[in-house]
Parts: structure tokens; sequence; C-alpha cells
């Protein structure tokens, strides 16, 4: 009996330790989603912000962009800081909002809001100095804590529309909510 109850509490201990190994190891590999996350939270204050002198620490400097600005002829790291200094000397009180994320294994995706007022050109398109205010995805993938890839789409025909370089067509309007044209 005295063998049977050391060879039982041996064994608690052993799967009391082991089990608290296995935890750890959960608990590091469940806290790469919410790292990423956290960076791609920086990503977006840098675009409200126009710092871009952080991303290196976030974005790997060979960033693949799969939607690529057409005004843009850098690329990766450099083509997104590119891309921010367009679109904050466009829309100078340029304001993203996150709306929903989630993130699993590497990748993250965002459902965000942008808005602002276009007070200076974009590339040719002269300033029209009216606002937009749009909804977009971004999909992200990491790979050692920074940005990879990216994917996204925003309503660029909607923001055209609000900006007054496209018209709607007719008896469709842009904006699923507004009235029908009549």
């Amino acid at each position: 009996m005295k063998n049977t109850s050391l060879f039982l509490g041996a064994g608690v201990l052993i799967c009391t330790f082991l089990m608290s190994c296995s935890t750890q190891t959960k608990d590091v590999v469940d806290d790469k989603p919410a790292m990423n996350k956290a960076t791609m939270s920086k990503i977006y204050e840098a675009f409200n912000s126009g710092n871009t002198a952080d991303l290196g620490n976030l974005v790997d400097a060979n960033l693949i962009e799969h939607q690529p600005d057409p005004n843009i002829k850098e690329t990766g790291l450099e083509g997104l800081k590119k891309t921010i200094d367009l679109y904050r000397s466009s829309f100078p009180d340029l304001k993203m909002n996150v709306l929903s994320m989630t993130a699993e294994g590497d990748l993250v995706t965002t459902h965000f809001n942008m808005s602002g007022t276009n007070s200076g050109p974009m590339g040719e398109m002269p300033a029209t100095n009216k606002t937009m205010n749009i909804d977009g995805v971004d999909i992200i993938k990491f790979k050692d804590g920074k940005a990879v890839e990216h994917w996204g789409y925003y309503e660029e025909m909607k923001m055209m529309e609000q900006l007054g370089l496209m018209q709607e067509p007719a008896g469709m309007p842009m904006d699923p909510a507004s009235p029908e044209v009549e």
C-alpha cells in the first residue's frame, strides 16, 4: 500500500509538471496573434500620425504589397512609407479607425474606416477640399513579428464619388444607405 501511494504521488507530480510545461508552451504560441494585432495597431498609428520612423521595427524591408498604389514606384517598406506620405499630404487630417481586428496564426485581418479632407493633390488628381468616409479591409501576413505581406481593398469608387471625381451611376447610389435616386 505504501508503494502504491508513493507511485500515485509521483505520478501526480509528473503529470502536474508536464501539464505546466505544455501550458507555458501554449501561452507563448497563443501570444503570437495578440502580438501581431498590436503591431498592426501601431502601423495604423503611423497612418494617423504620419510618423514613419519606427516602421522598420514593424514591417519587413521586403514587404510584398499585393495592391500597390499606382502613384508609388517604391516597393517594400519604402513603398509603405511613400504611401503613408502620399495619403497624409492628400488628406492631412486622415484618420483610420479600426472597426474590428482578428488574428489567427500569422494572419491579421482588419476592418477599418478611413476619413479625411482632400486638401492636397493625390498623384495627378487635384485637391477637392471635400471629405471622404470609407471602409476597407487589410489582411497582413506576419513573420518573426513583422508584416511581410499585404492584401486589401477599400471603397475606391465611393471615395472618388465623395470627392466629386466620379459621378454615381443613375439610379444606383454608391452608398446603399443613401436614398434612392428618382
